[in-house]
């Protein structure tokens, strides 16, 4: 069996640990909150679905944009869907042939695509938050903040204090130099 090699040992080689050795999701819980100037109907729904990740523990402060996008995108489905409802799947054209003569001509209504489009993003980006059948599977619960607090470490200054840890336990980088000093060159003859 393999002995898993500690964090500093990965920081210092510039590795990462593999997937199975990380054992829990570190991100601290935060519900979202809605944005300045969302409004009405929009700010119920994220609210609803800010409420739905926390509810699973999925919930984090960065999801606040994801979940604005979805609300976007939402409103601009509800108004191709409005679209479609008024005037149909098919609408009716009117085109010239090249005498100048007017046929009426069947062609798919326009907010279709838009409507298609839109839902495919909406799809997407509950996909990515964890909201659909398939992708619940795979999210990590949230580092629970009363149970388990996530301290904030700066990683650059976590990374150069490991790196002084081993220093010390090795020996100091000068006292290697200096050992090199300390080394003396044979003079080789020359022919």
């Amino acid at each position: 069996m393999r002995v898993p090699i500690s964090d500093a040992i990965h920081q210092l080689k510039g590795t990462r640990p593999s997937r199975a050795a990380v054992s829990e999701y570190q991100v601290p819980a935060a519900v979202p909150k809605p944005p300045k100037g969302m409004l009405g109907d929009a700010k119920k729904l994220f609210k609803q679905l800010a409420k739905q990740l926390a509810a699973r523990r999925a919930a984090t402060a960065a999801d606040v944009h994801l979940l604005a996008l979805y609300v976007a995108v939402h409103q601009r489905a509800e108004k191709a869907r409005a679209k479609v409802d008024a005037f149909g799947e098919v609408v009716t054209d009117i085109r010239l042939d090249s005498n100048g003569t007017a046929h009426e001509v069947l062609r798919k209504n326009p907010w279709c695509a838009i409507l298609e489009t839109a839902e495919t993003k909406l799809h997407s980006i509950l996909r990515d938050l964890g909201l659909t059948p398939n992708a619940r599977a795979n999210v990590k619960a949230t580092a629970d903040l009363k149970e388990n607090p996530v301290p904030l470490v700066d990683p650059e200054a976590e990374f150069f204090h490991r790196l002084d840890q081993s220093r010390s336990s090795c020996g100091s980088a000068t006292e290697s130099v200096r050992q090199l000093d300390d080394f003396e060159v044979p003079e080789v003859p020359l022919q």
